[in-house]
């Protein structure tokens, strides 16, 4: 279980362990470096997964910096919709061993094959009676 809603604070990780999540966003941007390595330590000893959100090259650096995270790409463009490109930019500079989270809401996973090892669905799902077929729908 992902909490998405991004955590500014290493307490907002118990926080998050307690409400049943088994991984965090932590922003890169909204974080100073110490700040950042405690909540990844934190996460760590909850045997929590951190998701470093990253939406700029050099943030990208920061995050990889630290061990024991997954990358979460930030693929927004600037009319907030979803940016394959800026994505698959910022996906290639990964490496290979890091998996990349696609925090972006995907409608179509086929579109994020070779960008992201995994993806944001729950809007998609939302409001749809029949799940398989959504499942199938995004999968397709």
């Amino acid at each position: 279980v992902l909490r998405d809603e991004p955590l500014l604070h290493p307490l907002q990780v118990y926080g998050s362990r307690m409400r049943g999540a088994d991984a965090c966003v932590l922003v890169v941007a909204w974080m100073a470096d110490d700040v950042l390595a405690e909540a990844v330590r934190v996460a760590r000893s909850l045997h929590m997964t951190a998701v470093l959100a990253v939406a700029e090259p050099r943030e990208l650096r920061r995050a990889l910096d630290l061990d024991h995270v997954q990358i979460g790409v930030l693929p927004n463009g600037d009319d907030g919709g979803v940016d394959l490109e800026r994505a698959a930019r910022l996906s290639a500079l990964v490496p290979a061993r890091r998996s990349v989270l696609s925090l972006g809401e995907a409608e179509r996973l086929a579109d994020l094959r070779g960008i992201a090892d995994a993806a944001l669905v729950a809007r998609a799902l939302m409001g749809r009676s029949d799940l398989a077929a959504a499942i199938e729908e995004i999968a397709a």
